[in-house]
């Protein structure tokens, strides 16, 4: 029995790699292998420190504890996002989609990402959040709501306007 399954693997192992390249198109391949090996698309996560999830119908959305990744369910493609790249702070402690806005909760404020037009923006508590530690977000129509250590504020998307609501 043992036998079939190595005379199996050795067949399949000889016609792959006869197979595996086709003459005419070496460089074509080797380019597509290398493409696949930059950094922002390994299935890497930037950290096993998980700390949020959000799926919109295309993508899904990973925060850590040193920064989020993005995976692309039409593509299958990784994508990781930094402070480098726009976020106000690695460690990212929620996130929330929204149509074609990606909200993301820091220690250091919210961050909003515009997918198409592929711009950040930050917001802190001078914006008017009671804090910059963000535990929560939560998307409703016209409004996100962010929930901190120091009380809840909602922002309203078509006025560009903060409420606070903390026991203060």
């Amino acid at each position: 029995m043992h036998y079939r399954w190595l005379i199996l693997t050795s067949l399949f192992l000889i016609i792959g790699c006869k197979l595996g390249v086709p003459p005419d198109r070496p460089q074509e391949v080797i380019e597509q292998a290398d493409a696949i090996d930059t950094p922002s698309m390994r299935t890497a996560l930037l950290s096993d420190g998980v700390n949020a999830i959000a799926a919109g119908t295309e993508d899904i959305w990973i925060a850590t504890d040193k920064g989020c990744n993005h995976l692309d369910l039409r593509s299958h493609l990784w994508t990781s996002y930094t402070v480098e790249d726009g976020l106000a702070n690695n460690n990212v402690s929620c996130v929330a989609t929204d149509s074609d806005i990606v909200w993301f909760g820091t220690s250091s404020g919210v961050s909003k990402y515009d997918i198409k037009a592929d711009k950040w923006s930050s917001y802190t508590r001078d914006d008017g959040l009671p804090s910059n530690r963000i535990r929560a977000i939560a998307v409703d129509g016209n409004y996100v709501w962010f929930g901190t250590d120091k009380g809840l504020s909602r922002y309203n998307k078509e006025l560009d306007a903060w409420a606070l609501r903390t026991t203060d």
